[in-house]
């Protein structure tokens, strides 16, 4: 009811004295419930209606100014509100991914890198890494850092770190390590594709409707279909360093993952390179590489990836407890598919980030799947891109939901060239 208070009052012009303490004694009464309730749906409804309110006193004669970009930052934390689909863990948490995309036919190989979850896939590791040492009898060629090591739960390059085989396998010589937390290793993209002599990454945003039952004023209640889009517009984010293909036992831990880490959320300041798809389009045809041809490729990964998540999702048979790892599952169900019993408001655009690098040929490989992609803008091309997606994401929505898109026009970026969304079929 606070909620309907707010959005109500910032509807209409809050000149009138009445509608703005109305609207103030809703917004204490709102802040008292965020301070001192468990849940943070509260502590979100708070913030955001306090940036509404702001944009709205910009469009009146209210002293206290403020930006417009205070609204657009409004509808950006929507994307790290508690409204999102629960089940999308599944592709968040990185042992869960690997699961969700290469079970149980290994649909995902093509663009996702081999890799193992250790301890539990160990034996297999050392069966390579066995026969990776019967080809190589140089020592130095053996001791290549060429696994690198994720932990489930890092974003960009956070949690990561680089390794060889014989480092990997030493960190289990031990059984009191078997019973730690899983790690995804994954063989690392190598040779890379080069832009300027550095590693570059992408990230692709991905808009996600969940399927389920909206209210409809028609019919009462109505069921609706899962919808994907992608959008054509992202970022480009490259190493900090040159990459050199030396990743022999003498290399700087540093070194190395200035190398081979992109700046996509390391936050260290040690880079800050990046660009929009336009420039990266224009670096390959200047190279005579087909743009459309690597566009395809990351659209039909993205399908996979999704289908595959909402045919989980739907599921009767996916697991319903904390367990990744549980035993005894059905593997055309998903080994460790998280279900939850939460239903997800199936009209918010859901927001996500997919990373994707590329081999020396142009091959592109999904690195990880960002459930909370930072969406405030780092730079003026980090801006354009970002506020276009999040009101583009908002567009579909209106369309979704039947909503006039003139609801939005104030929101519209300065820079804004257009709906940039693509749907993706889910048959």
């Amino acid at each position: 009811l606070l909620h309907i208070q707010i959005i109500h009052s910032t509807k209409k012009s809050l000149k009138d004295a009445e509608k703005r303490h109305r609207f103030q004694a809703a917004q204490e009464l709102l802040h008292d419930a965020s301070s001192t309730s468990a849940s943070p749906l509260y502590n979100w409804i708070y913030t955001t209606s306090q940036s509404i309110y702001h944009y709205d006193c910009l469009k009146s004669d209210d002293p206290f100014q403020c930006k417009k970009e205070d609204a657009y930052l409004s509808f950006a934390k929507v994307n790290n509100s508690p409204f999102d689909d629960p089940d999308l863990i599944n592709l968040d948490d990185k042992i869960l991914l690997h699961s969700v995309v290469m079970e149980p036919h290994r649909d995902g190989k093509d663009f996702w890198p081999r890799g193992y979850i250790l301890p539990q896939d160990l034996d297999l590791f050392s069966v390579e890494c066995n026969a990776d040492e019967n080809d190589v009898s140089d020592e130095k060629s053996r001791s290549r850092k060429k696994w690198i090591l994720k932990e489930r739960s890092g974003y960009g390059s956070h949690g990561n770190s680089i390794a060889s085989a014989d480092e990997v396998l030493k960190m289990y010589d031990s059984t009191s390590n078997l019973t730690t937390e899983p790690i995804l290793c994954q063989k690392i993209v190598d040779p890379p594709m080069l832009i300027n002599s550095r590693k570059f990454s992408l990230r692709i945003y991905v808009i996600y409707f969940p399927g389920g039952n909206m209210l409809s004023s028609e019919d009462g209640e109505k069921c609706i279909d899962a919808e994907i889009y992608v959008s054509t517009e992202g970022l480009v984010k490259y190493a900090s360093a040159s990459y050199v293909d030396d990743t022999g036992k003498g290399n700087d831990d540093d070194a190395l993952n200035d190398q081979y880490m992109t700046n996509s959320g390391r936050g260290d300041g040690r880079s800050s390179q990046q660009h929009d798809l336009k420039q990266l389009q224009r670096e390959l045809e200047m190279s005579g590489i087909d743009y459309n041809n690597i566009w395809d490729e990351i659209e039909t990964s993205i399908q996979i990836v999704m289908k595959r998540f909402i045919y989980l999702r739907n599921s009767e048979c996916s697991t319903k407890v904390g367990n990744p790892l549980a035993d005894g599952s059905d593997s055309s169900c998903g080994e460790s598919f998280i279900h939850s019993t939460h239903a997800p408001i199936c009209s918010i655009p859901k927001i996500m980030g997919f990373d994707y690098i590329f081999d020396s040929s142009m091959n592109p490989y999904l690195l990880e799947v960002n459930r909370f992609p930072g969406l405030e803008p780092r730079s003026s091309i980090d801006l354009d891109v970002k506020q276009s997606v999040v009101y583009n994401a908002w567009v579909a929505a209106s369309d979704r939901m039947g909503i006039p898109k003139k609801y939005l026009q104030g929101l519209r970026p300065s820079k804004h060239k257009g709906f940039s969304l693509k749907r993706l079929s889910l048959k």
